[in-house]
């Protein structure tokens, strides 16, 4: 009989979720969130200031901020090792970033990984921005939709 629950349950949660089994309810946080090779965070503070934190960062961890373009509401940032820079530039750089405004104070900072394993550099390079003055991250989804929504 046990094995018939257990395997009733295993069942369930496979086709639709853990959302079902959770006696509490699912826990959500904002964080970075990765998708086909690409994280994205969202963060309270002016795209003007992040864009100064990805420059700060960058040149702490030894990376080279190989060029910068503006269009329309989001910049444009590609950054390369220092190695990088002895060679001809050819556009196979280790990051693209994106920096989106989405409204006063909402900014979407999104890392696209150009090789495999670099990962944790990005990861890195995303807490090494939450550290810089004047950059504040979104503590629950609640706040961020506030922002958004301009309450």
């Amino acid at each position: 009989m046990n094995r018939i629950v257990a395997c009733l349950l295993l069942s369930l949660a496979f086709v639709t979720g853990c959302q079902y089994l959770s006696p509490i309810g699912p826990i959500i946080s904002i964080g970075v969130m990765w998708l086909s090779g690409e994280g994205q965070k969202y963060y309270n503070a002016e795209q003007t200031v992040i864009l100064e934190a990805v420059k700060k960062v960058a040149a702490d961890m030894d990376f080279v901020v190989a060029d910068v373009e503006t269009k329309d509401n989001t910049i444009y940032v590609k950054i390369d090792d220092k190695a990088g820079l002895d060679r001809k530039y050819n556009g196979n750089n280790r990051f693209n970033i994106r920096i989106t405004r989405i409204q006063h104070n909402v900014t979407k900072l999104a890392i696209r990984l150009n090789f495999w394993g670099d990962k944790p550099y990005a990861e890195l390079f995303f807490d090494k921005v939450d550290q810089c003055p004047g950059v504040k991250s979104f503590k629950t989804v609640q706040e961020l939709n506030d922002a958004v929504e301009g309450k």
